[in-house]
């Protein structure tokens, strides 16, 4: 038994607008009837938390691939209101006093505590119910480090979405992942996705290159893209170009994103990778010819749940120490809204519905390490 404790600053960048960087609303419960909670109608059991600074604190037992952890999501310097069906009021070192319907108190600290189980080998993180709450992000086994390999993490999860898609697998929500490329003691985020149908439509374009889309025809356009694309398609480790014939509809048809994830980084994972949950497509014309045009959105599943993918879409710079502990991560948010940017094991496991900063970027950052 190997005693374990990382201590991750949540804290934004210094500026001058305000002593007051976060805002955070923190519900009792997570899920309610399989439904997300409405914090506005449900305040009574909620607390609303203004503070200049956030840490992470990180405590826990490790035994073979299994780490017992504690949870400590601590609130520097500010003031706070909780509802009074808010059960077990956060420890403050100061007191709390009511106010009509509320519990108030204005502190140095105030922290929450929450028990988690870490999979070191999957880096998958369950709460004390064995719940999945996401993946383990703030540190890389160095088991994991010796060779070249790859590593997907989901970051974070959002439950129901309103997402306007007609599948025939019914979504429950969206996640955001993390592609880390690991080699020598070295962790890189790598993009997962390549974009061909741009870079094809422009060589299909040019007249002299559309030599026609029927019979044999078609294997002599495919072999002259082919040879134009061969930088990006050995960029995206793939061999076939994404295009195909269809002969009923007598056309080409483009498939727009490639994802290099393979599904079998997911196996030993509680949640499942599918390169290919559902695609839309149409049809597009080039030369006055036409062609199909799909649109790929992998995603994953979860218990029996499916869930569409994406990259984090906002800038995102990620560094590891060479022992494979989290550095500094930094996310750019235009609004200032981070809630779906914080990882999921903080806003699952304390039921942190929605994080305001004054400052577009979060910035996680390893401190006394």
């Amino acid at each position: 038994m190997h005693e374990l404790e990382k201590v991750v600053n949540l804290s934004s960048l210094k500026v001058g607008i305000s002593d007051i960087n976060f805002l955070a609303f923190i519900h009792r419960d997570f899920l309610k009837n399989n439904k997300r909670i409405n914090i506005v109608n449900e305040s009574s059991k909620s607390c609303m938390v203004f503070s200049k600074d956030t840490m992470l604190i990180i405590n826990g037992l490790k035994d073979g691939d299994i780490v017992n952890a504690k949870l400590t999501l601590s609130f520097r310097d500010g003031i706070a209101k909780c509802g009074k069906e808010f059960n077990a009021l956060p420890k403050v070192d100061s007191r709390w006093v009511l106010r009509d319907d509320y519990y108030v108190t204005k502190f140095k600290y105030l922290n929450i505590t929450k028990p988690i189980v870490i999979n070191l080998r999957t880096l998958n993180v369950f709460n004390k119910n064995g719940g999945w709450l996401g993946d383990w992000i703030f540190h890389i086994p160095r088991s994991k480090l010796s060779r070249k390999s790859y590593e997907v993490l989901v970051y974070s999860i959002e439950e129901l979405m309103n997402l306007e898609f007609d599948t025939e697998k019914p979504l429950h929500g969206g996640v955001n992942l993390l592609y880390l490329e690991l080699y020598n003691n070295d962790i890189r985020l790598v993009g997962y996705s390549c974009n061909f149908s741009n870079n094809i439509v422009r060589i299909l374009q040019q007249p002299h290159e559309f030599i026609g889309v029927k019979n044999d025809e078609v294997l002599d356009l495919m072999d002259a893209i082919k040879s134009k694309m061969a930088e990006i398609m050995k960029a995206c480790n793939i061999s076939e170009l994404p295009m195909s014939y269809d002969e009923d509809q007598g056309k080409l048809i483009l498939f727009d994103i490639i994802y290099k994830i393979s599904s079998e980084l997911s196996d030993n994972k509680v949640w499942k990778f599918i390169p290919n949950l559902f695609s839309k497509c149409s049809t597009i014309h080039i030369n006055n010819h036409e062609l199909g045009h799909c649109q790929v959105y992998p995603g994953i599943s979860y218990s029996g749940k499916y869930y569409v993918a994406a990259p984090l879409s906002m800038s995102i710079n990620l560094s590891y120490n060479s022992d494979g502990v989290l550095q500094s991560l930094k996310l750019y948010s235009d609004l200032g809204f981070i809630y779906g940017y914080l990882p999921s094991v903080i806003s699952r496991e304390f039921n942190v519905f929605n994080v305001y900063m004054v400052k577009s970027w979060l910035h996680i950052k390893l401190v006394n390490p």
